[in-house]
């Protein structure tokens, strides 16, 4: 019974496409004695959702002297104080759902706290809420608004600036957060938190152009030419002829047609065409965009995608560096709360 179960979580994770669902994260070594350079390096902890496996990579730092390999590797890891010679009990060992910003986990008697994720992580976290409660927006702010019950004015008014509601530093609204749920929420809620209420500065649109240009470019050079496949594939979905499909349908097919891309680029590509859950999007204008046979754009130089990305996408990932850079639209989190109108019914 336990083969057939771990059989079918492969079959299910395995991922289509280019959704290889990894789930990757940042640690750093803890310790409550040894304050040695070791515990100043980053790891990457990865999460393999096919069979739960875990592996943990060292990063160098740079200009650091020091290498960087494999540590652990890929394998299924007992938690601490587990054994394999427990009779009549199974023992319990990591998964994805003990992974998150803020959490302390014991692997192979090394001690980890994790510090931030990847985008692609984010993601996937608030694509499947129902499995990942800490990226579930509707059960955090249920939590706030339990809590806030008999102070929401007090709450509310330290954003107040001549009676409007400015946008705040990611760092303040944080800690805002965290005084008034302590202990019962963590760093990866309020991260997604973050992400969602996002304030976009339009200095960090996506710019169209270079985004078409380098994905016509990189299309061109793997030779890829069957946009006709891929639009029929489109006209599944696309019941009533309209040219429109939801962001669901739409994500489906594009990660089914195992387009040459990378990951980062699948994402950017994502974030401008549906950007939203309840996104609905033009296939016929998405299908213009790729193909450089009809609607050629300029080639472009030769350039690090990743670089790209950090600089151009949408929805920073939010993690350490990037968190002094994000604002936060307080009046669209106030109004998400949706508290206004009991408190005024209440003071009335």
């Amino acid at each position: 019974m336990i083969a057939v179960q771990i059989m079918r979580q492969f079959l299910q994770e395995s991922g289509q496409g280019l959704d290889c669902r990894i789930l990757r994260f940042n640690a750093r070594r803890v310790s409550d004695q040894d304050d040695s350079k070791e515990f100043e390096f980053e790891y990457v902890i990865s999460c393999y959702m096919a069979d739960n496996t875990i592996s943990v990579y060292k990063s160098s730092g740079q200009n650091s002297g020091c290498g960087s390999g494999m540590i652990i590797g890929k394998r299924k890891l007992l938690k601490p104080n587990q054994s394999m010679r427990t009779i009549n009990t199974y023992p319990e060992y990591y998964t994805y759902e003990d992974l998150y910003v803020g959490a302390q986990v014991e692997m192979d008697r090394f001690k980890f706290k994790i510090i931030g994720c990847d985008e692609y992580t984010l993601k996937f976290m608030e694509n499947f809420p129902h499995r990942f409660p800490k990226a579930n927006i509707g059960l955090i702010l249920d939590k706030l608004r339990l809590r806030l019950q008999d102070n929401y004015k007090i709450f509310v008014s330290q954003y107040m600036k001549q009676a409007r509601l400015d946008p705040v530093p990611y760092a303040e609204f944080s800690s805002a957060i965290h005084k008034v749920l302590g202990e019962d929420i963590k760093e990866q809620e309020v991260l997604h938190l973050g992400r969602r209420f996002q304030k976009v500065d339009p200095q960090f649109e996506i710019n169209q152009e270079e985004l078409r240009s380098l994905v016509q470019t990189n299309l061109r050079r793997k030779l890829f030419f069957e946009f006709s496949k891929l639009e029929e594939n489109y006209h599944k979905y696309d019941v009533d002829k309209s040219g429109m499909v939801k962001k669901k349908e739409f994500m489906y097919v594009l990660k089914g047609a195992r387009l040459p891309l990378s990951r980062d680029l699948v994402c950017a590509l994502e974030q401008s065409f549906a950007p939203h859950e309840e996104s609905i999007v033009n296939y016929t204008e998405f299908i213009k965009f790729l193909n450089y046979k009809k609607y050629p754009a300029p080639e472009c130089p030769p350039m690090n995608t990743m670089m790209y990305m950090q600089g151009n996408t949408r929805r920073s990932d939010l993690t350490r560096s990037k968190l002094s850079n994000i604002q936060v639209d307080v009046a669209e989190f106030i109004k998400a709360l949706g508290m206004e109108e009991q408190f005024i019914r209440e003071n009335s």
